[in-house]
């Protein structure tokens, strides 16, 4: 992909307004994971914590994008994973998930990080989808 062509920033568009949807559920969990820390301590937990929550969706696309090359019909498997996704957030209901505020810096950070790691997995799917299997538009 040459970074000029206008289906390269159409490729970006679409991997940016993926990511915006499928995000606001992390910014959530990040918000409550601070919630009782002090105020100086809740800028560095966010701060901390989304930098580890981005280095495992890096993480998780460089895995996904290998695999996308590697295993035949992944990406039937992966939109599978989505509609099935899709369903379950319609039917609401049940949430027996709760994250649960940290009083400690680092207990908030890490709650933080498993708590968008399991969550990302639907995004990573997306953006993946979205970007043909080129890693570097993903990065971007």
């Amino acid at each position: 992909m040459e970074f000029l062509e206008v289906a390269t920033w159409v490729t970006i568009g679409k991997i940016i307004l993926i990511d915006i949807l499928l995000a606001g559920d992390n910014a959530v969990v990040i918000g409550m994971a601070a919630g009782k820390l002090a105020p100086e301590l809740q800028k560095k937990a966010v701060i901390w914590g989304t930098v580890g929550a981005i280095v495992m969706r890096l993480l998780f696309a460089t895995l996904l994008v290998e695999a996308l090359t590697l295993i035949p019909l992944i990406h039937l498997g992966g939109g599978f994973v989505l509609v099935w996704i899709a369903i379950q957030l319609l039917k609401g209901g049940d949430e027996d998930a709760h994250i649960e505020a940290k009083n400690s810096l680092m207990g908030a950070i890490w709650t933080i990080i498993v708590a968008d790691a399991m969550m990302s997995i639907d995004n990573v799917i997306g953006v993946v989808g979205a970007a043909k299997g080129h890693l570097e538009l993903v990065i971007a």
